[in-house]
Order: structure tokens, then sequence, then C-alpha cells
């Protein structure tokens, strides 16, 4: 097989196979003293595992056979240990359990930094309430947003106010981002444009789109000392600025904040430290007469300085037990993915020289269908898994070491790896009978339902535009083209249609309403009484010629043909190695030295299980 995985013609292919016969002949004449003197049981494998008396078509067809063997097979005519299945049901445990000692971890972060954002929004926005932070297409308030000129004032004044007392209002660890007396002084930052005069009485609109900014601070930034009874009136009145709304774009107030989160004990006892970007803004880019305000909190990792005294032993080896859990983890994947990618080389030499062997003696041409048996997917989907594995491993021990703080990029990757983990675990059942059924189902209807979802899909977008475009302005669930897709999506489920139709009333545009009730009655019918019909049908269909299949046989590519041909069964002893199997067989393209000394167990080592 060395030989096959370089770049060789056909004819030195065919004269590899009949070179290494003659060295055969000569290796049988020159051992057959040895076995005459072994027992009988030893002689009998022997001569089952020496292949040399079958012609070069036989010897492919049954490293072909023994290629595409089930790992229960594969043990039956081997007796190998399936190294593979047990490492990756001890994977799929300590992978599990990984995730979901980070998720309590992600989850008590996640949770501190959102509460506190709220607890910002209480303090330091007036007349904010919850709701305004509810998502859902339920609106219960409009967008907190303000009107009137003298409403800006209010709350920029209540929001300095806020800043300042904070640290004796909240009940949290919050401080302000300064050490020793004093407050550090909020920012005001402003774009506007140069000119801009509106008069709408005769509808004179006048404007320079070049583009200023403002930053100031709201007191000194030396002293740290924050005036008595600040107000936004008289700052403004000092500092010569007055607010053109006919100009400004954005304004905003700028601070920070720090904040300790000590966790739960029962997680992790070492507290953590933040320091907080907070962002009000007053968003007048629209020029409608409608001011959103919004405030950002952007967390920033700190380092602490602690010093807690530990009363229980469980929680001070907690940490270093999770690192040591994560090499373990790592450990792991690295195996599983070096198995793996071992795998997929063997496979692709066995078929570089399948396809040229069989192309030489013009015996088939393989189709594209039958070179693609060759690629393994489960064992792709496995690689990419030990690779997301190991990637979020390392970034989840950097945090620890409070190097970096990203606690969604960890997620994403160790939790799509998780799920690739648990998907391969259905490569192995599908080597069972009652359970291959749905794997089976799902591989034979995939080119079918993705013919029928480029179809739907044509439909389904036409519908999204158009739904956008008339419906956007007046309807919630259509203001944007993602949101009407996702309420599409939603009604194709049978999610909600009243709230749908009742988003537009007859008071708003007579003609779009009427649009929207044939629109809405239109999809509905189509999608959830046709296309879902024909959807289903398709899998149904899918499903019942498998079942023929299963009792009558499947359709035999000419690959399988000439495979067939080989009636050895798995217990036969043609397929057994008469060496024993150690750990560097598992890594055989890195042990060079650990060759097969006799040509006869050369032509049985096969792709690994």
């Amino acid at each position: 097989m060395a030989t096959v995985g370089g770049s060789v013609t056909d004819d030195d292919l065919i004269r590899s196979y009949g070179s290494i016969n003659s060295q055969q002949q000569s290796e049988r004449t020159a051992t057959s003293s040895t076995m005459n003197s072994s027992s009988d049981n030893t002689e009998s494998i022997e001569t089952n595992g020496n292949l040399s008396h079958l012609s070069d078509e036989e010897r492919l067809r049954h490293k072909l056979k023994y290629h595409f063997m089930n790992p229960c097979q594969k043990f039956k005519a081997r007796r190998r240990k399936p190294y593979k299945l047990i490492l990756q049901v001890l994977k799929i445990i300590i992978v599990t359990v990984q995730l979901y000692l980070f998720s309590e971890e992600h989850s008590s972060v996640a949770l501190f930094i959102g509460d506190s954002t709220t607890a910002f929004r209480l303090m330091m926005l007036k007349d904010w309430d919850i709701q305004y932070g509810q998502p859902g297409y339920r609106i219960i308030k409009n967008p907190y947003s303000i009107y009137l000129k003298e409403k800006f004032n209010e709350i920029v004044d209540f929001a300095v106010h806020g800043y300042i007392n904070m640290e004796n209002k909240t009940i949290g660890a919050y401080a302000h981002d300064l050490i020793g007396p004093g407050v550090p002084p909020m920012e005001f930052k402003a774009t506007y444009m140069f000119e801009g005069d509106i008069i709408a009485a005769n509808g004179s609109v006048r404007f320079n789109t070049k583009r200023g900014t403002l930053k100031k601070y709201l007191w000194s930034n030396i002293d740290n000392i924050p005036p008595d009874n600040f107000t936004m009136t008289i700052w403004l009145n000092n500092n010569n600025i007055s607010i053109n709304w006919e100009r400004f774009i954005t304004l905003h107030l700028l601070y920070k904040l720090k904040a300790v989160h000590v966790k739960p004990m029962n997680i992790d006892s070492e507290p953590d430290c933040y320091c907080f970007d907070v962002d009000i803004s007053f968003d007048n880019s629209e020029f409608n007469g409608k001011v959103p305000v919004s405030m950002s909190v952007k967390p920033t990792y700190l380092s602490c300085h602690t010093n807690i005294t530990h009363d229980n032993t469980r929680i001070i080896y907690f940490s270093q037990f999770t690192k040591i859990f994560d090499g373990v983890v790592i450990v792991c994947c690295m195996l599983s993915l070096g198995l793996c990618i071992r795998s997929v080389t063997n496979a692709f030499k066995l078929f570089k020289e399948s396809k040229l062997f069989l192309h030489s003696r013009n015996i088939i041409q393989l189709t594209q269908r039958e070179q693609l048996m060759f690629v393994n997917f489960w064992y792709l989907l496995i690689i990419i898994a030990d690779s997301m594995t190991i990637i979020g491993t390392i970034f989840k021990i950097v945090i620890e070491l409070n190097i970096v703080f990203n606690y969604n990029v960890v997620s994403l990757l160790l939790g799509v790896s998780t799920m690739f983990t648990w998907i391969g675990i259905l490569r192995y059942l599908t080597f069972f009978y009652e359970y291959s059924l749905l794997i089976i189902t799902l591989k034979m209807a995939l080119p079918r339902v993705i013919r029928f979802m480029v179809c739907a899909g044509v439909l389904y977008f036409g519908f999204a535009f158009c739904g956008w475009v008339v419906m956007g302005p007046f309807h919630y669930k259509f203001r944007t083209l993602a949101r009407a897709s996702e309420c599409l999506f939603s009604l194709l489920n049978g999610d909600d249609m009243f709230a749908t139709f009742a988003g537009i009333q007859n008071d708003q545009s007579g003609l779009v309403w009427l649009f929207s009730r044939i629109y809405l009655y239109t999809f509905i019918s189509l999608f959830i009484y046709i296309v879902l019909s024909v959807f289903i049908s398709v899998i149904i269909g899918t499903f019942e010629e498998v079942n023929a299949y299963r009792k009558h046989g499947f359709p035999l590519t000419k690959l399988e043909v000439f495979i067939n041909e080989c009636t050895d069964a798995p217990e036969s002893g043609f397929y057994r190695d008469t060496t024993d199997v150690n750990m560097c067989d598992l890594f055989s393209s890195c042990c060079r030295n650990n060759r097969p000394q006799r040509l006869s167990e050369f032509y049985v080592t096969l792709s690994d299980n």
C-alpha cells in the first residue's frame, strides 16, 4: 500500500503485483519448515491468513470487502478490539460533562451581565420600564423614545444624577472607574451636519451633509468633582452649545463602571471583575420627530485581587479539576482526530489503488456514486467535531487564565462540536437492522428533499419580499426582510395566525388591509395544505421504498457486484492478521519502523476499524 499512495502508472502497478507474487513464493519456500512444526490450530490460521495463492483481482476484492465491513464484521474478521468505538463512547461522555460544566459557568456570567444592564437602565433612564427590554412581536410599549426637546434635558439630568449617586443607591457591587475620591466625568459626544435648516411652513429644506463630531466632558476630568445640582440646560449655556435637532444626528453619553461578580459557591469560588463601557445614545438619524433612546453595555474582563478563605475542600480543588479535565478532553479528541484522519487517508489510498487496477484490467469504470462510496462522511463529521472541541477547549482554558474574555465563541465551538459528536454515534446504530431505518431513509431522501426545497424556496422568498415591501411600513412582523421571513416561517408551522392578521387595522390603509388578507390566506393555504403535504409525501415515499429494499435487497452497483464475488465470510480467517495488535498499530502512519515483515501480512493489512 505504501507504493500505491505515490504517483505510479497502471503498468507499474501491474508489474508490482507480479513482482510481489514472486517474492511471496520465495518466502513460502523459505518458511515452510517453520510452518510444518506448528500446531494444528496455528497451521489452520496461517493457511487462512496467507492470500498468496489468490490472484491480484481476488486480493483486491478481499481488501475492498474488508474495507466496507462494519466494525462488528471487522471484529469477527481480525479479532481486533474496536478502539474507535470505545474511544467515541468515552469521548461523548467527557465532552458532554465538559459542556455541562461550561454551560453552568457561562449562564452565570451571562445572567450577571444581563441583570447589570437592566440595573443600569433602571438607575439612569428616566421612566424606563422593564417591559421596554422584552423582545418579541407583542409590543407592550413603544420603544423608549423622546418626542419633546425638554425631555432630552430631563433624561440627561436623571442619568447624570443616577451616575453620580450610584454607589450609594445600588444593591450590587458597582463603582465608578476611579480609585480615590471624586467621580470621573461623563463624556458628551455628538455627531451633526454642518448645516441643516427645515422650514415646514413653506417646505423649505437646506442641508450640508458634511458631518462633524463634538466631544466634551460634563465636568472637569482633573479634579473629578461634579457640580452641585447639575442640569443639562446650564451646561449647554455655559459651553455655548445649542441642540439643533434639524442638524444633530446622534447624541451620546459615555462613561465607565466597574463591577464584581461573586459566583454561586457550587460553581466556582473565584469572583470575576468587569469594567462596563456604558453608552446612552439618542438616535435622530431618521429626522421624523421621534428620537429612540437606548443604552448599550460592553463588558471587559479584569483581573481581581482576591483573598478568599475556603471552608470546603471540594471547592478548593474544583478549579484544578476543571483544568485537568480540559486536558483529558484535548488528549481524547486528538486521539479520535488522529484515528479518523488515518482512516480517511487509508480509504483514499485504497480508492486510488482500486481505480488504477480496475481501469487497467478493464473490469469496471467507477461511477461518481461508486467513488463516493470510499468517502466516509461520518469520519469527516467526527473530524470537524474534534477540531472544534480542541479549539473551544483551548479558548476555555485561556478564559480561565484571564487572558481573554469571549464566552460566546467558546459556547459556539463546544455546543456545535457536542452536537456533531452525538450525531456521529448514529453511525454505529446504522449497523443494526432495527435502528438503521431512519438513517437510510434520510440518506436516500436527501437529494429529493434538496430539489424540493429549491422549488419551495423560490415560492417562499417571493412571498417574503412581497410582504416586506407592501406590509412592512404597517406591520411590526414585516418591518425588515429577516423579520418577514421569520413571520412566514411561523405561519407555515401554524404559529399565532390571529396576531398576524390583527397586526394591520383597517383604519391604517384600506388597500393594504385588503391585500394583507388575500396575501396571508394565500400563503397559509398554499404552504400548509399543499407544500407541506408534498414534502411529507416525499419522505413517506422514500420510507416505503427503503422498506421494500430491506425486504428484497437494495440495488447493487457494479463495484458492489465485483466485491460480492468474494464469498469468504468474516469468520473464515482470510482477513485475520497473525501479528498482535499494539498501540503503534493504531498510528502506523507515524510508526514507520513497525512494518509487517511478511508479505502475506502486507496484503492483509487493510484499513483500520
